[in-house]
């Protein structure tokens, strides 16, 4: 209830205890107030404020009833710069490329962390060597394209590619062809990983002769 103009009487107030800073008594920023039971519109006049986020307000602010608003007439200072590190894993090899920062960019490679501006929009460019494919990116937040907002790590991940070795038979004789994951015969295809070393043993039958390898 209102007794007078000047006094109001709340009920069913909750404190809580905070820990909070002293504030420096010089900066002082306008608290706009509605304290009636109705939607109030407030003209801001010319001047320029920011609210607590540190957008712009300007014109009118329209505030809902018994509610109030900070407004602070300097935009705040704005956020640190945040940093990206780049790492590799996996038994593949390759580059990851970032655009400039603070610095010169990123070519990890060699050069694997870079600063930026909080909110910077970022292109990875993830790029697998010869004989190596890329599978992805972990770490949070980690993808191709990011908006950095907090330092962050993102793992490049990079395996080695896969190769289908095929065996055929040629000539009027016959024989087994025989490796790991062949008997050819009947299984004459196998799948293997970049770099590995195959080796091919010929049985020929009774009455067959290996004359040697095409291809």
């Amino acid at each position: 209830t209102q007794d007078d103009a000047d006094t109001y009487w709340l009920d069913n107030v909750t404190f809580e205890q905070v820990t909070g800073n002293l504030n420096d008594a010089t900066q002082q920023s306008p608290l706009f107030m509605n304290p009636t039971a109705l939607s109030k519109t407030i003209s801001l006049g010319g001047t320029t404020y920011y609210d607590l986020d540190g957008n712009p307000v300007t014109g009118n602010i329209t505030l809902d009833p018994f509610t109030s608003q900070i407004l602070t007439t300097s935009a705040p200072p704005p956020p640190p710069p945040v940093t990206m590190t780049i790492s590799h894993l996996g038994n593949g090899s390759g580059t990851v490329t970032a655009p400039t920062g603070v610095g010169s960019g990123i070519n990890c490679g060699a050069t694997c962390t870079e600063t930026y501006a909080y909110g910077t929009p970022i292109t990875l460019t993830a790029t697998p060597n010869a004989g190596s494919i890329f599978t992805g990116w972990t770490g949070t937040g980690c993808s191709e394209n990011v908006t950095i907002t907090t330092d962050m790590s993102c793992t490049a991940n990079f395996a080695l590619s896969n190769h289908t070795l095929t065996l055929n038979k040629a000539g009027t004789g016959n024989g087994t062809l025989n490796s790991v994951g062949i008997s050819c015969g009947t299984d004459c295809t196998e799948s293997y990983v970049n770099g590995t070393t195959v080796n091919l043993t010929v049985i020929p039958d009774a009455n067959s002769t290996f004359t040697g390898w095409t291809g």
